[in-house]
């Protein structure tokens, strides 16, 4: 009896310490580990946790593509998943927002703005400013069923994706003073628009006040990118109310006025050949309140 009892607590030891390696293995993923992988699934907060931290370093954002740091270097692609987020996990990507810190500008005329932006803040203008604010989801994935035969056990009904589910992300999310209503923000209304020369359309909030949103796009678009963006921006008018304003630089700094930074190359700082009449932020606000 004493011999069974020891046999069966031995037997209970080792199977309690191997299930242990393995929940190891999965969930705190050991550093410098090549071969360390994540769980097949992903929750949406366990997703969020991951970009925060870091462990998950985004390789493409526009595919949805990350890497799994570990130790501080990357390991090979095909050791670690490459996740397409699901419409869960992109409602909870929704509610974060980008911080600046963590922003790359994807083009120049963004880098440009965000100039414009910044000294509209030190004028007083701009109460504070989001660089691509949370997404607006404008389609669910689409689904069908299909029958999949089987020789010894019930056939089986297989979820087969029809359509992805589509966001639409703008640049800037930007929240005004009161300084700026009608300089340069106009506030959509039913009524008869009371400013209809500002530069920029806003929306009203009672917890954000006034804001736009907006999006930016190069005077030469070489790969055509607004006509996409137009579809988009009438689909999030009609689901969201929300209009989008376009930026097409360098010209809107010709009908508005020239950050001060934009006078000079974004790299060695020389000054900047520029084919229009520089006007500056003092000149754009006497020539509107004249």
């Amino acid at each position: 009896m004493d011999k069974y009892f020891i046999k069966l607590c031995l037997h209970y030891i080792s199977l309690s310490f191997l299930l242990a390696k393995e929940c190891t293995k999965i969930t705190n993923m050991k550093a410098g580990d090549p071969k360390a992988k994540l769980p097949e699934k992903i929750s949406a907060e366990e997703f969020i946790c991951m970009l925060k931290d870091g462990t998950l370093v985004s390789r493409n954002p526009r595919r949805a593509q990350f890497d799994l740091l570990l130790d501080n270097r990357i390991t090979e692609s095909r050791e670690i998943i490459n996740p397409r987020p699901s419409i869960e996990v992109q409602k909870q990507l929704a509610l974060t927002e980008q911080p600046e810190s963590a922003w790359e500008p994807e083009s120049e005329g963004e880098l440009h703005f965000l100039w414009m932006i910044k000294e509209l803040q030190k004028a007083g203008y701009i109460r504070s400013y989001i660089c691509q604010p949370p997404p607006f989801i404008l389609s669910e994935q689409e689904f069908f069923l299909i029958r999949k035969p089987m020789k010894r056990v019930p056939d089986k009904m297989i979820d087969r994706e029809l359509l992805d589910g589509h966001i639409y992300t703008a640049d800037f999310k930007i929240f005004w003073t009161e300084a700026a209503h009608g300089l340069f923000f106009c506030p959509l209304t039913p009524m008869e628009m009371e400013y209809p020369n500002a530069p920029f359309i806003a929306h009203y909030d009672t917890n954000e006040g006034f804001y736009s949103v907006v999006e930016c796009k190069p005077d030469y678009d070489q790969n055509n990118m607004t006509r996409l963006f137009r579809i988009n921006q009438k689909w999030v008018y009609s689901l969201f109310r929300t209009y989008v304003n376009l930026v097409k630089t360098p010209s809107f700094f010709k009908h508005t006025f020239c950050p001060q930074r934009y006078l000079y190359t974004d790299k060695s700082g020389k000054p900047r050949k520029i084919d229009f009449k520089v006007r500056t932020l003092a000149e754009y606000l006497k020539s509107v309140k004249a």
